[in-house]
């Protein structure tokens, strides 16, 4: 299951869609987009409510899409990347998880597609006498895929 989230500045009336290659995000079809929200104390951030289930299909790798700024009237302007679209990879290993993709702003293109786990898997109870968890972290974040789909490296 996938949710995206974008932060996109707009006008009164407007709103943000979500198109793509797979049937989920509409193939293409502006009339068929995914509808995100916003509320006014998360704003500019735009993000989906619903969960979507991308099914892997054949030998598709990878699920490309776009955003989409729609007036009041529905009429819609697509987000302008150079003719290029974003795309996630298809994680078909990862059934118990909600990802959450985070695409950063309308119009601008990351280097590489960024995703994270809306709940971690594992919770650790912290009882009231202890000093609570105390992480150590060493080492570089670029090593490690800093901003990379799951810290995978490039």
């Amino acid at each position: 299951m996938y949710r995206f989230q974008i932060s996109a500045y707009t006008q009164t009336g407007e709103s943000i869609g979500l198109v793509g290659s797979t049937p989920e995000l509409g193939l293409w079809d502006i009339s068929k987009c995914v509808h995100l929200r916003t509320s006014g104390d998360r704003y500019p951030l735009w993000w989906t409510y619903i969960e979507i289930d991308i099914q892997e299909s054949g030998d598709r790798q990878k699920v490309e899409y776009k955003y989409v700024r729609l007036d009041a009237n529905g009429n819609a302007r697509w987000e302008s990347l150079l003719d290029t679209n974003r795309w996630i990879p298809i994680d078909s290993n990862n059934d118990a998880n909600t990802i959450i993709v985070d695409d950063g702003a309308f119009g601008y293109l990351q280097p590489y597609p960024f995703g994270y786990i809306e709940n971690p898997a594992v919770r650790i109870p912290l009882d009231e006498e202890s000093e609570g968890l105390k992480i150590v972290v060493i080492g570089s974040s670029v090593a490690l895929g800093h901003k990379a789909w799951f810290g995978s490296g490039c």
